[in-house]
């Protein structure tokens, strides 16, 4: 039994805070706080004067648990800088926002409610975007080595949603909210249940007849990326290209993704705004042309919600850049 420790953001001056925020990822997410000084280990947020960042570290036996709250951020580890570690399994599971994870060619998108299993002695990136919440359960023992064949025959497959893919996810939850009240040895025997639990998941999965074909969420998702510059790309228009009814496409996002379809949509086309703005390539492009590129039709309404989001205009966000 113990307390969690709990770090954050609140106070750290701007100037120190990617050193810090990536030292804090080290030690308390990854369990490796000796790494944090490589140049191995990259981290950067989407904007440094608005990140805010917290995270509550507990243990579960021989396990480490932690919940992650951060503004948007992209972490980078390289295979060279980790090839010392030792062996362990790192399952993460969103509770909030969204965050796209990639490693060993895998590239899945994680939605509340989703997991998915990584090895954290290996090269991956995370990039988190918006508001975002993760789990993260670190397992010791090279299981993720072992079920690295079978989910790199699921490249885009996370889990989570039916049968023992759920247990997973609720226990991981409740053991979260509950670590602390655990005994050494009642810690250990949730995390090899949930252990033995991850590997049927991926297991039952890798051994199914059908093909892991994508699922209508990430093929709408996929939609919703190639036609953002698309000013009436709506429900309406999805509805259409995949033959649902809008009522079928609106359930799919409030069970799926938390959000309606209009918020995803104008969440996505700030975000690739955002980082338009930061691309040294479209410096010669105007805010408007940036804007209207990514399906946006008033410039007085994207400046607005910009602002809601990042805490400033774009004029004064490039203006930022540049000083």
């Amino acid at each position: 039994m113990g307390q969690l420790t709990v770090v954050t953001t609140d106070g750290v001056k701007q100037d120190e805070l990617k050193g810090i925020w990536k030292r804090w990822l080290s030690s308390y997410v990854a369990c490796t706080p000796d790494e944090c000084d490589t140049t191995g280990v990259r981290f950067e947020p989407d904007n440094v004067q608005q990140f805010k960042g917290c995270i509550e570290h507990g243990s579960l036996g021989d396990a480490g648990i932690c919940r992650v709250v951060s503004s948007s951020y992209r972490y980078v580890r390289t295979a060279q800088e980790s090839a010392g570690m030792a062996s362990s399994t790192m399952v993460v599971l969103q509770t909030r926002g969204k965050s796209c994870f990639q490693q060993d060619g895998r590239k899945s998108s994680l939605f509340p409610g989703d997991w998915n299993v990584y090895d954290p002695s290996r090269a991956f990136s995370v990039i988190s975007t918006g508001q975002s919440e993760n789990l993260v359960l670190l397992l010791p023992g090279g299981a993720a080595g072992e079920l690295r064949a079978m989910l790199e025959t699921m490249p885009g497959r996370s889990f989570g949603r039916s049968g023992i893919e759920c247990t997973v996810r609720d226990l991981i939850s409740v053991s979260f909210l509950e670590c602390q009240k655990m005994s050494h040895r009642s810690g250990a025997t949730v995390t090899g249940s949930i252990a033995q639990m991850i590997h049927s998941s991926v297991e039952e999965a890798a051994s199914s007849n059908k093909p892991a074909a994508p699922s209508l969420k990430d093929q709408i998702l996929e939609f919703i990326e190639l036609n953002l510059g698309e000013e009436k790309l709506g429900v309406g228009s999805i509805a259409q290209a995949f033959a649902c009814s809008t009522r079928q496409i609106h359930r799919l996002f409030q069970d799926e993704a938390r959000m309606t379809v209009s918020e995803y949509i104008w969440k996505s086309r700030l975000e690739h705004s955002f980082r338009d703005l930061r691309n040294t390539a479209l410096h010669q492009h105007s805010i408007t042309d940036i804007a209207f590129n990514r399906g946006f039709s008033n410039a007085a309404h994207f400046s607005r919600l910009f602002k809601e989001t990042y805490g400033m205009t774009p004029r004064e966000y490039r203006r930022a850049l540049s000083s």
